[in-house]
């Protein structure tokens, strides 16, 4: 239940002294499905009085919000989830924002406006992040350097669970802290929405009568709701279990299981965000319908980008039978989709573009490492393509896969085209029918780079 936030003390603890957050303010995308002039602004805060209110620049001049909250009580303490929409943006524009407290200004920052079809824009993309190392902190603090506009996380948000827990120690001071720098990370998140795709480490807490803040996941992102609407009981969501089953259905609200699936626009792109943890069977007619009404309705002038965690196309040992998600081989060709950006696996890898799968697509063929792929397209002079690119971006600061398949290309599977095993992060630049993508590490050395040119939808 969300509650403007006018909020009564629980025992006779003190205020909340001025600039007092668990976590400090963020952006997301928030609910619309055609991200345009608006973001949403997310923080946690102490169970305690106060009034919170958000002051921010728009097109209509500085406009005054009482932020909303719901209650957290499976962690020990509890804590306040709050939000309140910034609308009315004027778009691809940087403005300030102000939270404040009983009449006191307690946070300012600046963040950027999502921006319109016709502008350029730029996404940042990595996985398998929270690991609580420096390789993380670099990361962050080096992707933080291009100016992004959002930045997609390809899951594994937080090790080894995905709880509330592991989020304070390994997640938000490297994204959100108090200091920008190569050791401790970025304040990226102040500034631009990230947008979660959920992994198999982000829902490995669902049994909640063993981790009471599992799933954290489903209480810190503001998404859109508009995936395939599953019962929370339903095989194909986390499974949420447990004792503490009430309290955690009760502190996510509609974010579970809505968020773990959910598409959106934002400036010329179409994005899908899958569950692709492997008790989904992507075979289901429930969800194969709502992804290809998705894929087949979304603006024919836009990019069609999907995201995943668990790649089906890539040369590592590690994870190498993790290959599931090729049951959707053939949809993703039908329905034009131009790249698939994917984690779990902690290198950097690059495919050809895969023009169709085997038909029938029997289970042999699923196992099969023949596929069909796009043999003139070179990223510099060919651009165009009617298969789909898939992209592991696993670098984000977790322990890196399989170095010793790097120097030996001999050894990738006929579908790879790049592998490098590197912490790194990539590099999506969007202009109208173009999309220039780099990947890049920790000194900023340019991986690998291709010019993609969108293939018609219609």
């Amino acid at each position: 239940m969300m509650l403007t936030a006018l909020i009564l003390a629980q025992g006779s603890g003190p205020l909340l002294a001025t600039g007092s957050f668990l976590h400090y303010p963020y952006v997301q995308i928030g609910r619309p499905e055609k991200v345009a002039n608006e973001l949403t602004l997310m923080w946690q805060a102490p169970i305690e009085r106060g009034r919170w209110e958000v002051r921010y620049q728009s097109s209509r001049g500085i406009i005054t919000n009482l932020a909303e909250f719901n209650r957290v009580d499976t962690t020990s303490p509890g804590f306040l989830n709050f939000h309140t929409e910034l609308t009315s943006l004027a778009p691809g524009k940087p403005f300030k924002y102000e939270v404040w407290k009983d009449g006191n200004k307690v946070f300012e920052a600046k963040a950027k406006a999502p921006v319109q079809p016709k502008q350029k824009w730029r996404l940042v993309a990595f996985g398998d992040c929270g690991r609580g190392t420096a390789e993380q902190a670099k990361v962050s603090y080096r992707a933080s350097q291009v100016n992004g506009d959002a930045v997609l996380v390809t899951g594994d948000i937080v090790y080894d669970l995905g709880r509330v827990s592991e989020y304070e120690t390994k997640f938000w001071t490297y994204y959100n802290g108090s200091v920008t720098s190569p050791e401790r990370g970025s304040q990226m998140m102040r500034s631009i929405p990230f947008l979660p795709v959920l992994g198999n480490h982000d829902m490995a807490s669902n049994d909640l009568t063993r981790y009471p803040d599992g799933l954290a996941y489903f209480y810190f992102y503001r998404v859109p709701l508009n995936g395939p609407k599953l019962a929370p009981d339903s095989p194909l969501t986390p499974n949420a279990k447990g004792t503490g089953l009430n309290n955690f259905l009760s502190a996510a609200g509609e974010n579970y299981p809505q968020t773990a699936n959910y598409s959106f626009d934002y400036g010329n792109a179409h994005f899908v965000v899958l569950n692709s943890n492997p008790n989904v069977n992507w075979t289901t007619p429930e969800l194969v319908d709502w992804l290809k009404k998705d894929l087949e309705s979304a603006d024919p002038k836009k990019w069609r980008i999907v995201s995943y965690h668990h790649p089906e196309f890539q040369s590592s040992k590690v994870h190498a039978t993790d290959r599931w998600m090729r049951v959707l081989s053939d949809l993703l060709v039908k329905c034009k989709v131009d790249l698939v950006l994917n984690g779990h696996v902690h290198n950097y890898q690059r495919t050809k573009p895969i023009d169709l799968s085997f038909k029938p697509l029997l289970s042999t063929s699923l196992n099969a490492n023949d596929w069909k792929v796009d043999q003139a397209f070179n990223g510099s002079t060919v651009t165009k393509t009617d298969g789909v690119i898939r992209i592991v971006t696993g670098g984000g600061g977790a322990p890196l896969y399989n170095p010793e398949l790097e120097p030996t290309p001999d050894k990738w599977l006929p579908f790879t085209e790049k592998y490098h095993v590197q912490y790194s992060f990539s590099q999506l630049d969007f202009e109208g029918d173009k999309l220039n993508f780099k990947q890049i590490d920790l000194e900023g050395k340019l991986l690998d780079s291709f010019l993609l040119t969108r293939k018609p939808k219609n």
